[in-house]
């Protein structure tokens, strides 16, 4: 589910879902990004397995602080979602809590649900 409520859903307009483009086409083709990334507000990347009472920033080697890629890589899928009007993969699932669960699958249209095949994906698939 997109945490982005102030980015209306147009409802007419379900994702566009297509073929992916294979890796062979991509031949010769590479790159790279770079950016900087500055934190104007907390932040806090839990080591795994971490205990809740004292908390620990996940660190290199170095004892250098890091985000892991794993978390850069979710944020810009949820950004791609959110504008690129990709389905809404977490929306699907069961939440659970301590004192309850809920599904929220069937409050959402089928055609904004989670990508189900591999030949017919929307752009953050």
């Amino acid at each position: 589910m997109n945490p982005y409520d102030f980015v209306p859903v147009d409802w007419n307009s379900p994702p566009q879902r297509r073929a992916p483009t294979p890796h062979h086409k991509f031949t010769g083709v590479s790159g790279r990004i770079e950016g900087t990334i500055t934190a104007e507000t907390p932040l806090l990347i839990r080591k795994p397995g971490g205990d809740d009472k004292r908390l620990q920033f996940m660190t290199n080697r170095n004892g250098k602080n890091i985000i892991p890629g794993s978390s850069l890589k979710g944020m810009i899928r949820n950004l791609v979602e959110t504008i690129g009007n990709g389905c809404f993969k977490l929306f699907d699932g069961e939440y659970k809590d301590k004192q309850w669960q809920v599904s929220l699958s069937d409050k959402l249209p089928e055609d904004f649900r989670e990508c189900n095949r591999r030949d017919n994906l929307c752009i953050g698939c």
